[in-house]
């Protein structure tokens, strides 16, 4: 490799920094201004110390001459200091010392005056170099109060003698000469300062990036196993709680009716914790994304209440919600998060509420501004309530507030800790308001974009009296049935008279003393009576031929009865009611599994949903069935021997493309339950997604609707 020749600047400055910095070179952009602000010290300092010696040899004073040259080797030696940070510590100290005791003396000679006082600042400004900055604080003190001890002296009593004012000129160069050096002394000072800082500050950042690249991996690491185990624990899980609901399609007695009800809810707890896991797992690793597409909130608020309905009820307690009339009725974000978090706050509500009710609400704060919106969402109960030190623990991931009420109430902890990181994932935090005693109220607010508003549905004409004891459910219903534009009047309890063409919207709280009542007969006996009923309640006699509904009450549903009610002729029927899987069966179904238990449930429930089942035990089998049958529905595995069911899909979309057959829809059947098991199964061409363990209602959704979505 050919040399470069430098030029005479580029070797003196190459001299200049091996003889202030070392052999080695800088390491920090500013090493050789370090290195030019080392020698341009050092050669004022050598300047200044001859000059001394010339003068005070000239004026006839040769000790002070020989001792002010004493300062020529002490240069040097700081200088080497500055090539070596780490030697000469002690011989520095030494040297410190005794240059202290020589400024010292230097200043006592010539009375306190300015032509010496620059000297203070040299031993420390070599301890400081050295890092000894206890001892620089120290000399710094001693050399000040001298130096104020003097002043004083020569102020208020006899000043000392000095013979150095016969070359006024000189001496004034040479303070400002020593001013310089300490100029640049405080340079040397703060670069050192700077690139040792920046020094720290990258072997810290390498200590960081090295601690944050285990812990993800860590994370990682733990996310993959508890994906592993939960596919291996979903596996087993499907083939028990798809025997479980065929086995209760069977003739059963009320015992085994009974021991098959208690084998299913210890699954869909299980299934819960697993669940739990899997989702705090995914937000610990940051794997959990969110969704944006848009939603009604209204909407999603009931789908909350009827999931917790059986479990309020069955403690019997009041369970309510109100919307906002200004919440916008379709807005964008994920759904099925925010569900998940409403669905926890509001299952911690009922597991700790044993008297009392637990309310939903959802309200805007502020005024909606360029398509946002930023909505209040709170979960209110009467339970047993928290005190401070509680609260500040609840979000602890396997943490309850009381570590006492895991064995009365049951649970992991997970569920506030997911909520509230699920929370943070959306841009806000769960604040708690609560007294011991006195219940809780978890809230929250998100801001969401506003989707395009759909056209209102139109106003129905009626009359309506509320009659509900509980003032939050008569309200939030006299507000549902305002909106839909029906006039409304509400009651505690049932009036001595109802009004001329008024339907009364009875509450089962109030039946009880509202059927003894003239009022009551009379609206039964015009047909004006509808009943809300908690959703496990027996029929009773009114019920058997009264109109009714089942609490939470839907928005859907309260309109299609109140039509049907009002209008005889109309056809429409409550949603309760309606077919939603009115689809054609999908005769022709391709199952695709390896497991031998799952494989006879999903083949038995699919019998029963109307199909007629080929059944391929690997991904090669299912292609060669595949193309020698004509089927409608694939329903395939993905982790299978011989070929898993991901490339099996492949293998089947190229032969679909090759030979110009219609496309055959395939919905994986699987037991992977992270957002990018679904994102490869869609990518390698399938159009659905269904997780283990399912239910008879999931799969026959599939098998009628091929449009339909099920996690």
């Amino acid at each position: 490799m050919p040399t470069v020749e430098r030029s005479s600047a580029q070797n003196l400055t190459s001299h200049v920094t091996r003889l202030c910095v070392g052999p080695a070179l800088p390491d920090d952009p500013m090493g050789r201004t370090r290195a030019f602000v080392f020698t341009l010290a050092t050669a004022l300092t050598l300047a200044v110390c001859l000059f001394y010696f010339v003068f005070f040899l000239a004026v006839g004073r040769s000790f002070d001459g020989w001792v002010v040259f004493g300062l020529v080797p002490l240069t040097l030696l700081n200088t080497l200091q500055c090539r070596r940070p780490d030697g000469l510590v002690r011989a520095l100290i030494g040297l410190g010392v005794a240059t202290n005791f020589l400024i010292l003396y230097l200043v006592y000679r010539e009375g306190g005056v300015g032509p010496t006082s620059w000297w203070l600042i040299v031993p420390p400004y070599m301890f400081v170099n050295c890092g000894m900055h206890r001892e620089a604080i120290v000399a710094l003190a001693a050399n000040v109060a001298a130096e104020s001890v003097l002043l004083l002296v020569n102020r208020f009593g006899t000043p000392l003698s000095s013979d150095m004012g016969t070359a006024p000129d000189l001496l004034f160069l040479s303070s400002r000469i020593g001013l310089a050096i300490v100029m640049l002394s405080s340079m040397i000072v703060l670069d050192r300062s700077r690139a040792t800082t920046l020094a720290s500050l990258r072997q810290a950042n390498s200590k960081l990036e090295r601690a944050n690249e285990s812990a993800l991996a860590a994370a990682e690491a733990k996310a993959r196993f508890l994906a592993t185990m939960s596919h291996e624990i979903r596996t087993p899980m499907n083939g028990v709680m798809g025997a479980a609901e065929l086995l209760k399609r069977t003739s059963l007695d009320a015992k085994q009716g009974h021991y098959l009800d208690t084998l299913q809810h210890s699954g869909i707890h299980l299934l819960e914790l697993i669940n739990d896991v899997l989702d705090f797992s995914k937000l610990e690793a940051g794997k959990a994304q969110l969704e944006q597409r848009p939603f009604n909130p209204r909407d999603l608020v009931e789908d909350v209440l009827e999931s917790l309905a059986p479990r309020a009820h069955a403690k019997a307690l009041v369970l309510h919600a109100r919307v906002a009339p200004e919440v916008p009725e379709t807005i964008v974000g994920d759904a099925a998060r925010l569900r998940q978090i409403l669905t926890n706050l509001g299952a911690n509500a009922v597991k700790f509420t044993s008297v009392g009710d637990v309310g939903i609400t959802v309200g805007t704060v502020g005024h909606a501004s360029a398509g946002h919106c930023r909505l209040r969402l709170a979960v209110r109960d009467t339970g047993i309530g928290l005190d401070v030190e509680q609260s500040t623990r609840l979000f602890q991931a396997f943490t309850q507030a009381d570590g006492s009420t895991t064995r009365i109430y049951g649970g992991t902890g997970l569920g506030l800790a997911i909520s509230n990181e699920l929370a943070r994932l959306m841009g806000g935090s769960i604040v708690i308001d609560s007294t011991p005693g006195e219940g809780a109220s978890f809230s929250c607010e998100l801001e969401f974009p506003v989707a395009a508003q759909d056209a209102p549905a139109p106003p129905l004409e009626g009359q309506v009296l509320v009659v509900d004891p509980f003032a939050a459910t008569r309200e939030s219903l006299a507000e549902l049935l305002l909106a839909m534009g029906v006039q409304v009047q509400a009651a505690a309890q049932m009036p001595a008279a109802l009004p001329a063409e008024t339907t009364l919207l009875l509450s089962s709280r109030a039946l009880i003393t509202a059927s003894n009542t003239a009022a009551f007969r009379a609206a039964l006996e015009f047909h004006r009576v509808v009943l809300v009923l908690p959703c496990d309640a027996e029929f009773s006699t009114y019920a058997q031929t009264t109109p009714h509904l089942f609490e939470p009450i839907r928005r859907a549903c309260l309109r299609a009865t109140l039509q049907a009610l009002w209008h005889p002729t109309s056809t429409a029927l409550p949603a309760a009611t309606q077919d939603t899987l009115a689809g054609p069966v999908a005769r022709h179904v391709l199952l695709v599994e390896d497991n031998p238990v799952n494989l006879e449930v999903a083949a038995a429930m699919l019998e029963q949903a109307g199909c007629e089942v080929d059944i391929a035990r690997d991904g090669r089998e299912a292609i060669e069935r595949w193309m020698r049958g004509h089927h409608e529905l694939v329903l395939m595995d993905c982790q299978m021997p011989v070929l898993d069911g991901l490339a099996a899909t492949r293998g089947i979309r190229a032969a679909e493309a090759a030979s110009g057959r219609d496309r055959c829809r395939i919905v994986a059947l699987t037991a992977n339950a992270f957002p990018d098991d679904r994102a490869r199964c869609l990518e390698a061409g399938m159009d659905d997604f269904l997780s283990k363990p399912f239910t008879f209602a999931q799969l026959e959704q599939i098998v009628r609707q091929p449009s339909a979505t099920t996690a």
